[in-house]
């Protein structure tokens, strides 16, 4: 039997979404663990094939209100330097960010919100992973903070439309995302609502906009990012992922 995937989520209102179809795709069961609502974190990552943490609506370093943060942190340093596959989402990549010598801070912009491009660097095209992307891929990004310091020998493989990090690997078999290709609609739905954007920058009008977006731009993501996303649980899996068609 092949080991499971552990996977951490903060919240309820950031699940897996289309995690599990991805990890279905090479049969590849997923661990999920609450610790929220009481479920314990491993002391190691021994006896998984992978982690992938989640996002949440917390601050990367908020342990005094969510005391699971630094067991987190400690998990994701040891995935990396074994070079056993991780992959983080938005608050998952910021903590990586942290346990691996890295910092993070407010988004001086202002929040990242609704459907975003991937602007790739040079770095992007020989990525085992998003190499696989459309040259036009998009996401969506629903953020407060962002990596303004990446850890030794983590390589930006693309950015954001203000230039922050956006696609990152942290390692050989170690990527971070400060975006949510996994989100659904009514995922999303329920961050308008639960973390609304701040009035200084948004009002009911551009809500409703950039929920639109999101919305119409849902299906063209899941079809662009179920190749890498795939890939990445083809590792978990044992098999290296496919190479790149040029």
């Amino acid at each position: 039997m092949s080991l499971p995937v552990l996977t951490i989520q903060h919240e309820d209102d950031c699940p897996p979404a289309r995690v599990p179809t991805w990890a279905q795709a090479h049969a590849v069961d997923l661990d999920i663990r609450r610790p929220y609502a009481g479920d314990p974190l491993p002391d190691s990552i021994a006896g998984f094939a992978g982690l992938v943490v989640l996002g949440g609506g917390m601050a990367a370093y908020d342990d005094a209100h969510f005391p699971w943060l630094p067991a987190t942190r400690r998990l994701i340093a040891e995935t990396v330097v074994r070079e056993v596959p991780f992959l983080g989402f938005c608050l998952g990549h910021q903590l990586a960010a942290i346990a691996l010598g890295g910092t993070v801070s407010l988004r001086p912009q202002g929040p990242g919100s609704g459907v975003a491009p991937v602007n790739p660097t040079a770095a992007l095209a020989d990525d085992p992973l998003f190499s696989l992307l459309p040259a036009d891929a998009v996401s969506v990004e629903w953020n407060r903070d962002i990596v303004s310091e990446l850890p030794a020998g983590a390589v930006t493989l693309s950015r954001d439309s203000a230039g922050h990090p956006q696609l990152v690997r942290f390692g050989p078999r170690a990527w971070g995302l400060q975006c949510h290709p996994e989100v659904t609609a009514d995922v999303f739905d329920t961050w308008v609502v639960d973390h609304p954007l701040p009035a200084a920058v948004a009002d009911a009008e551009r809500v409703a906009a950039i929920t639109a977006e999101v919305h119409a731009s849902l299906p063209r993501i899941e079809r662009d990012w179920t190749p890498p996303m795939e890939a990445f649980f083809a590792l978990t899996a044992g098999r290296e992922p496919d190479p790149v068609q040029r």
